[in-house]
């Protein structure tokens, strides 16, 4: 019988093989809302319809359901996290904008800053503000921030990272605010403009480091003048074109209307303002090679599940504005 030491020894090598091979080898699942496959949303900004074709089989083939490995579970799982926790704080304190639904008899306070149910006497909870563009681009609000001292609103965005950024940023001031943040948070501010009639000064990305984002964080703000906002819409109008133009391919010839609209002019465009280094572009070997991609549209559009919008459920369908 092994003493009690070597006993520890040996299991604690076990686990620890367990443990790398758990998180190396299983992918997490998660039944996906359809509504997140057939709408556009900000979070795939910038947002390319060539890609949302070429990647459609492999979306198709999982049937509904979304994988993630370890390490994007965690991720994804502590962003929501930190979400929930500084819309209720930062909300609660009086200065944050957005839909404020009790939990008991399900009463709404919309576009209203924080306040109690007088009915049931508890404490509402905080709701993201939603946008709807073109009856196709859906988008939730992180919060919306009035400024009393200048009375102006921002749109603003929580974004966890590692402390290490955040004081590298601090000492160097050149880490934040990342492209694919920025692409994502602008698309919102003409959008809630009009929406809710009022002066939307521009935005702030509030990045947070994960083990202590109490006493460290970076505030990137950045003001939207109307020739900036002018830019966002005409750019939204682009990728709701595009991605219309996606759902709806089903041939080559509509793929190449796509193509020759695509999001990135060269490899290099693509790396230099594009990249997310977390969801990095599958197709870029071959994307800017006109006879390499033709080949590979060719081979997928091949496949018996095209176009996308055949799939979608008759309801979203007339949501998106298609006759059935």
């Amino acid at each position: 019988m092994a003493s009690g030491k070597a006993l520890a020894s040996s299991v604690r090598s076990r686990f620890s093989r367990y443990y790398e091979d758990a998180c190396n080898e299983i992918l997490a699942e998660r039944k996906q809302d359809p509504r997140r496959v057939f709408f556009l949303r900000p979070s795939s900004f910038p947002y390319c319809g060539v890609r949302k074709v070429l990647d459609w089989p492999k979306a198709y083939a999982e049937g509904g359901l979304s994988h993630m490995n370890s390490s994007m579970l965690f991720y994804v799982t502590v962003g929501t996290a930190f979400h929930n926790v500084f819309q209720e704080v930062l909300g609660k304190h009086g200065k944050l904008l957005g839909n404020w639904v009790c939990p008991k008899c399900s009463s709404v306070k919309r576009e209203s800053f924080y306040s109690r149910c007088k009915k049931c006497d508890i404490p509402r909870e905080y709701h993201e503000l939603e946008v709807l563009f073109r009856k196709t681009l859906i988008g939730h609000l992180d919060g919306l921030f009035y400024d009393e001292k200048t009375e102006t609103w921002w749109v603003i965005d929580y974004k966890s990272t590692s402390s290490r950024n955040v004081w590298k940023h601090r000492k160097y001031g050149d880490v934040f605010p990342y492209g694919t943040n920025k692409a994502q948070i602008r698309s919102y501010v003409p959008l809630i403009e009009k929406q809710l009639g009022k002066r939307i000064s521009g935005y702030m990305l509030v990045y947070l480091p994960r083990d202590n984002p109490f006493d460290a964080q970076v505030v990137c703000v950045k003001h939207m003048g109307p020739k900036a906002k002018a830019l966002e819409l005409a750019r939204l109008k682009s990728y709701v074109r595009a991605h219309r133009l996606a759902l709806q391919v089903s041939d080559l010839n509509g793929f190449k209307e796509l193509y020759e609209g695509k999001l990135c002019s060269s490899k290099q465009d693509y790396l230099d303002n594009y990249e997310d280094q977390y969801n990095k572009c599958p197709h870029l070997e071959y994307c800017f090679d006109k006879h390499k991609m033709h080949k590979h549209a060719k081979m997928t559009l091949r496949q018996p599940i095209f176009p996308m919008l055949a799939h979608a459920p008759s309801s979203i369908k007339t949501e998106l504005g298609f006759k059935e």
